[in-house]
């Protein structure tokens, strides 16, 4: 699939995700059972793993270099914003209508967005250095191969598949922090929000940090230090050697939010800036692969 997204014009794909997502999400209001749901939500989120490199490339071939920063962070803004207010307009959709609504909703989305990609200017194509074709493994093989060649790249990808593993390590159990330290199911929710508003914050001040940081990476390296800071305070805290007033921890928690979203910026825009246009879905493909592995591992050693 990503060879497809490096070769195919990035706006048509994104439109063609788009639409033949549609029926997929008819066949869940009409599936007659789980047999035929099941099939549907597979082929649905296989287009949902080609748009996003597809955007995440199109991006590169239409925003400057110098302003690639900025316009990822407008990207997370909208990412952000729907996965607060999505949820919530979900449950009310769902407690006024029913849950078949939510689909329909779902269509004229999907629908909609076509629509405003078409207003969106083609790409220009760039002729691709490197040979067409080839073995899947072969193919493979020569993107780790590339990765380890661009130090910066490999740096940058490897530093954030470890934070994925980190992240993922304690990402399930914050409720069991919150219950060690006698928060209730209110204080969870309390805090997931205080995060999830701190990357929202976030995106209006990557640019103003973008200027004091003009290396993505130094920027990357600052959040990762800091987080890492943030991380050993609430570690402790959970262990009752630090103790604060809860107000405190959901500020702490709101600078998780905000370093979290820092690293999430730095980390595409260097994948952007560091790949070749031509390679950018090959790439992304790539440091999937290992950030899956790693989801797949880290909360299996966290219940540890």
């Amino acid at each position: 699939m990503a060879v497809v997204v490096d070769r195919s014009s990035k706006k048509q794909l994104m439109i063609m995700c788009c639409l033949l997502r549609i029926p997929f999400v008819i066949g869940f209001i009409l599936a007659p059972n789980l047999y035929f749901l099941l099939p549907l939500v597979f082929f649905k989120e296989v287009l949902d793993v080609i748009f996003d490199p597809a955007r995440q490339a199109y991006i590169r071939f239409v925003v400057p270099r110098d302003q690639l920063q900025e316009a990822n962070a407008l990207s997370q803004l909208s990412m952000n914003g729907a996965k607060i207010t999505a949820p919530a307009l979900g449950g009310l959709i769902v407690a006024a209508f029913d849950p078949q609504m939510v689909f329909i909703l779902e269509v004229i989305g999907f629908s909609l967005a076509s629509i405003a990609l078409l207003r969106l200017p083609i790409e220009e194509k760039e002729k691709s250095k490197n040979k067409e074709g080839g073995l899947f493994w072969s193919d493979f093989a020569d993107r780790i191969r590339y990765i380890r060649s661009n130090r910066i790249l490999a740096f940058n990808i490897g530093s954030m598949t470890f934070s994925m593993f980190i992240i993922s390590l304690y990402d399930k159990l914050i409720v069991l922090w919150t219950k060690n330290l006698g928060i209730g199911i209110d204080g969870f929710g309390t805090i997931l929000s205080a995060v999830a508003v701190g990357s929202i914050v976030g995106t209006f001040l990557v640019t103003p940090f973008s200027r004091l940081f003009e290396n993505p990476l130094m920027m990357s390296a600052a959040a990762g230090l800091l987080g890492g800071g943030i991380w050993l305070l609430i570690g402790i805290g959970g262990w009752r050697w630090v103790t604060a007033p809860f107000f405190v921890w959901v500020v702490v928690w709101f600078w998780v939010g905000i370093m979290s979203l820092f690293s999430s910026i730095t980390y595409t825009t260097l994948i952007q800036s560091e790949t070749p246009p031509e390679m950018i879905g090959r790439i992304i493909a790539v440091t999937h692969g290992f950030q899956n592995t790693a989801l797949l591992i880290s909360p299996l050693l966290g219940a540890v």
